[in-house]
């Protein structure tokens, strides 16, 4: 007699970002995950006061880690983390050993020549060097100048780095650590005048993240306030030094909701590698009026056929990426 057994695997989601990527804002505060924004877990530390290491390795950090180990993810936000959406499967845990991040999101420095409405309601800009965000970028090159393995730094997405002096600062040194691959955050307005300070770290850059939210000129002037054209050129620098990674960010609200497909469009003109779209999210600084007006969500002024179908359209392509503000967006309006 012949017998026959079936064995249930139970294919398990994994989220390695818990495990090797930290946040760090402009206070000092470490939070982690890429994105604080992404999930309802406070600080884990502050490197104000402890190293990195002790910080990394505490039990708050433990305790965020352990929910993608029972599954729960209780920590994570379905309506803000684009990860959640398309984690891997697995057939069992294996968190890597880190005693340092090898992922880092810098949200150090808010200095930026432009001031879109969508993030300040002023010009955040001074010459002199952010004392915090120095001290920060100083400490990270002791506490990394023996590690032996590759670190992502993603700088900055709070303000812009050609703007930032502190930034600055740290990118002319010469003890930059050689584990550091840089992702550097821009508007593109200085990509231009800055070309002598990226040639002197292209060996080290991965990529750079140009910030355009418009297809023209006309609605790159009401959102972002820069020269478009200026932007543009920037993006063809970029690509003439060998910048091996070029990528786009497009922050979808009522105004420019529209544009998704020229943009798409524009950025494949452009050569560039990668376009990452994301929902505007609810600042502080923001009147009711202004959120009512720009906000996505339930706006009568939105074409929900075409955000939708536009949405959809673009997230076929493997080069393109969605925040899980839209992706939660396309599922909620699937009736």
């Amino acid at each position: 007699m012949s017998m026959s057994y079936s064995i249930n695997i139970v294919m398990l989601k994994f989220c390695s970002q818990a495990y090797d990527t930290i946040t760090i804002r402009e206070n000092g505060d470490v939070y982690p995950c890429l994105c604080p924004g992404w999930h309802t877990y406070h600080p884990i530390g502050n490197v104000s006061s402890k190293s990195l290491h002790d910080v990394f390795n505490n039990n708050q950090h433990s305790k965020f880690q352990s929910t993608i180990i029972d599954q729960t993810f209780q920590y994570c936000k379905k309506d803000g983390c684009a990860n959640l959406w398309n984690l891997p499967t697995v057939e069992n845990l294996n968190p890597p050993e880190l005693t340092l991040p090898t992922a880092l999101n810098l949200q150090l420095d808010l200095d930026c020549n432009l001031q879109c409405d969508m993030c300040r309601n002023h010009l955040i800009w001074s010459k002199k060097p952010n004392t915090i965000a120095e001290k920060i970028l100083n400490q990270l090159i002791d506490d990394y100048k023996d590690f032996n393995k590759d670190v992502w730094v993603q700088c900055d997405t709070v303000g812009d780095v050609f703007v930032s002096t502190a930034y600055k600062n740290f990118f002319w040194r010469d003890d930059i650590p050689s584990c550091f691959q840089f992702n550097l955050s821009t508007n593109g307005n200085l990509i231009t005048k800055s070309i002598d300070m990226i040639e002197k770290i292209k060996d080290q850059i991965f990529s750079v993240c140009v910030s355009l939210d418009a297809a023209n000129i006309d609605t790159y002037k009401q959102v972002r306030g820069g020269k478009f054209e200026i932007v543009l050129e920037g993006l063809k620098v970029l690509k003439d030094i060998g910048i091996p990674r070029v990528t786009t960010s497009f922050v979808v609200q009522q105004r420019n909701h529209k544009e998704i497909l020229p943009f798409y469009y524009l950025c494949k003109e452009y050569d560039v590698n990668y376009i990452s779209y994301g929902e505007v999210a609810f600042g502080s600084h923001m009147t009711s009026e202004w959120w009512a007006k720009n906000q996505v969500r339930d706006n009568d002024l939105v074409d929900y056929n075409y955000l939708i179908d536009a949405l959809k359209f673009v997230k076929n392509d493997p080069e393109v990426g969605l925040c899980g503000r839209l992706e939660y967006l396309i599922d909620s309006k699937k009736n």
